[in-house]
């Protein structure tokens, strides 16, 4: 209660009884003023009274309120919270070769840097015919090749690139080299795509080039803000080959036979895959299919321009249209660029097959496959 307030009511009553004992109270007009006063500062006492305990009230609720949202942040937190089978730092700068860290919802990992004398041998690829497109190395200049490892540790389809990699050279920048009419570099044989998507679960080989002074002493390079420091003595002597710095796990192969998608409209079967390289540069590997139409009138399925597969965890080259002949009765699913479109009469069946170039000829490879309105539908794991 205020005090001002109850010291005047106080002396207002003791004023109000000292005049009633003196004989005051003949006075009507000066009592009826006095009593009016009385009832307006009770009434104003009672406005503040309120008022205190609505402010005191809505603080309280202010500060559960608050209470309760750091907790549900905290929570959150807790939550978003991921693990990994593999160690991961918290450092972002200074990591060395080998050290993995989180960026946004992937995780980065510097394999190592090889360095080359010229182009030719990485840009071999499906793209070698681009050969007035080759970049050339500097005389008194080398190219570098930072080799990461990204790994998508969410539960969504992502898009990757390597606009992020960056290269100091003693602490000064220099320029990625641009190819051409390519999305990749080859790398010691291995193909490593510049930009694509990944699947969750999944990793890929990401590398970019630069031409750097040959007498070079450090580099720093950076995926994003996270940074890696390599010395020369660090240098990848032997060729590069792929070992999953993830760890992934054990992939579980889908029997041959084995229906691994149905709808009300179609039953899609894995028939198995084979190693096919028959007049080709390189083997491609087949997954082949068989699909049922199991309605009662005229099926049409859209499948994009291409899938996605990998080897052991490791981002392969996109499926395409190399394969243009029916091999051992299966069609290559993939007719030419954009969308491709397969109709099939009710109650009759069409064997395609999906191919990928591939370095390694055994080993446990998955297909990704999927349709422009469903997405994927089927991951097929075969161990060949």
């Amino acid at each position: 209660m205020n005090k001002t307030i109850r010291k005047m009511i106080s002396l207002i009553l003791t004023v109000s009884v000292g005049c009633a004992m003196a004989g005051c109270g003949k006075d009507n007009l000066a009592e009826e003023s006095m009593q009016a006063e009385l009832e307006s500062l009770r009434a104003q006492l009672v406005e503040q009274e309120t008022a205190q305990t609505t402010e005191e009230v809505t603080e309280e609720t202010e500060e559960t309120e608050a209470v309760a949202e750091t907790a549900e942040e905290t929570e959150e937190t807790v939550e978003e919270e991921r693990v990994y089978p593999f160690p991961i730092t918290k450092e972002r700068t200074n990591l060395a070769i080998g050290e993995i860290a989180e960026y946004e919802d992937f995780c980065v990992g510097l394999a190592g840097v090889r360095m080359f004398d010229e182009y030719e041998s990485m840009l071999t690829g499906s793209y070698s015919y681009y050969a007035s497109y080759i970049p050339v190395v500097p005389d008194g200049q080398v190219a570098v090749t930072p080799i990461f490892q990204i790994y998508n540790a969410s539960d969504d389809l992502l898009e990757y690139d390597d606009e992020l990699i960056s290269l100091y050279v003693d602490n000064v920048q220099v320029s990625r080299v641009d190819v051409e009419y390519t999305n990749s570099y080859w790398v010691d044989g291995l193909e490593e795509l510049i930009y694509t998507d990944l699947d969750a679960g999944e990793g890929s080989t990401i590398v970019s080039a630069f031409n750097v002074d040959e007498n070079w002493s450090t580099l720093t390079v950076f995926y994003g803000d996270i940074s890696w420091t390599v010395s020369r003595e660090e240098i990848m002597q032997e060729p590069y080959v792929y070992s999953s710095m993830f760890n992934q796990g054990v992939i579980e192969a889908t029997e041959p036979g084995t229906t691994v998608y149905r709808n009300t409209e179609y039953e899609l079967v894995y028939d198995g895959t084979v190693v096919y390289s028959e007049g080709l540069r390189i083997p491609y590997l087949l997954f082949e299919f068989t699909i049922n139409n199991t309605t009662d009138s005229v099926l049409s399925i859209d499948f994009p321009s291409h899938m996605r597969a990998y080897y052991e965890h490791r981002l392969l080259e996109n499926s395409g249209s190399l394969l243009e002949e029916p091999i051992n009765g299966y069609n290559n699913l993939h007719t030419g660029w954009g969308t491709s479109t397969l109709e099939i009469h009710p109650g009759m069946s069409s064997k395609v097959f999906v191919s990928f170039p591939i370095v390694e000829t055994s080993g446990t490879f998955e297909c990704y496959f999927e349709t422009v309105d469903e997405g994927v539908v089927a991951v097929v794991c075969s161990a060949v």
